[in-house]
């Protein structure tokens, strides 16, 4: 099985923050939420159902700012989808591939 690599920012971090994570493609988005949740300490006081993720396919730039996004409802992966049916073939390894929110409380 095909593996992914999947670079994550979290929104209100720098991009010093950017995850990267390395997941099969036939997991579920759940499970690539529990693996964001382990590689930050920031997410120690939030549950899994928490994190909220959107698809994004966003250069960044060489002078790092961080870009503008949709979070639009339309533009939210849902924790039941599997890797595969977000990204049919490999993203591009320069770009962002999601993006974070912690739920608002």
């Amino acid at each position: 099985m095909r593996s992914v690599d999947i670079k994550c920012l979290v929104l209100g971090k720098s991009l010093r923050n950017t995850i990267s994570i390395k997941i099969k493609e036939n997991e579920t988005i759940d499970k690539l939420k529990r693996r964001i949740k382990v590689e930050k300490d920031f997410f120690k006081t939030v549950g899994t159902s928490d994190l909220r993720l959107w698809r994004t396919n966003t250069r960044i730039g060489s002078n790092n700012a961080i870009p503008s996004f949709d979070l639009s409802d339309s533009n939210e992966i849902l924790s039941y989808f599997e890797v595969k049916d977000i990204w049919k073939e490999n993203p591009p390894k320069s770009n962002l591939h999601r993006v974070v929110k912690i739920k608002d409380a």
